[in-house]
């Protein structure tokens, strides 16, 4: 397992509770390591990239995402052109409002659990 840990200060989620500002998160990005070695390695052992995973945690400021939403997820290193950027569904789960609700916006925390294509790409 290959494992890289990024952070950034942006991004948004959208779900079925409403949207919000994503202002700081932090992911572990996974790439499971296969064995492939056969017969015809000649003694040597050979590896191959498997599946990805993408998991973390995010704090965000706007309608509160209910846990266990799929919901749409944008994370991105920062505002400026060229800068990475996430996007894709996730698992949303342990919401915790960190707070109070005033005229139904609230700052939160959650923890993310991405699932299916999750595109790797550049802030456009």
């Amino acid at each position: 397992m290959v494992t890289t840990a990024k952070s950034g200060k942006a991004g948004s989620v959208a779900g079925q509770g409403g949207g919000a500002e994503i202002t700081e998160w932090s992911t572990s990005d996974v790439v499971e390591v296969l064995d492939a070695t056969s017969v015809d390695s000649a003694g040597e052992d050979e590896f191959v990239e498997g599946t990805t995973n993408l998991s973390g945690s995010f704090t965000a400021i706007g309608s509160v995402i209910t846990r266990e939403t799929v919901a749409e997820l944008i994370l991105r290193v920062g505002q400026t052109v060229g800068d990475l950027e996430y996007k894709g569904k996730a698992i949303i789960s342990n919401v915790a409002v960190t707070s109070p609700v005033k005229g139904g916006v609230a700052t939160y925390t959650a923890d993310f659990q991405m699932t299916g294509v999750v595109t790797r790409g550049a802030v456009v």
